[in-house]
């Protein structure tokens, strides 16, 4: 197993964290699809543990799992609704 997966516990957080301060539109893509590949090789690590390379399940699971990581972190990262401050 790799490193991602021992230091997913404190980099799929912190990236949200920096995703929401980071204003441009490009570096939330990129944080977006690097948080869903953490998340889906974590989900396939735990879905091989437990299924044991059960067919479907082996890459059905983390996908939909970086799939609802990704989503979640495109909407709650979304600035376009924010106010431009005042100089």
């Amino acid at each position: 197993m790799g490193g991602a997966i021992i230091a997913a516990p404190l980099t799929v957080p912190l990236m949200f964290v920096v995703t929401h301060r980071h204003p441009t539109s490009a570096f939330r893509a990129i944080a977006t699809v690097l948080t869903g590949a953490t998340v889906a090789e974590v989900v396939w690590a735990l879905t091989y543990v437990v299924a044991d390379e059960g067919k479907p399940w082996i890459w059905l699971v983390p996908l939909v799992a970086a799939i609802v990581a990704m989503a979640a972190l495109l909407t709650s990262s979304d600035t376009r609704e924010r106010s431009v401050a005042q100089v």
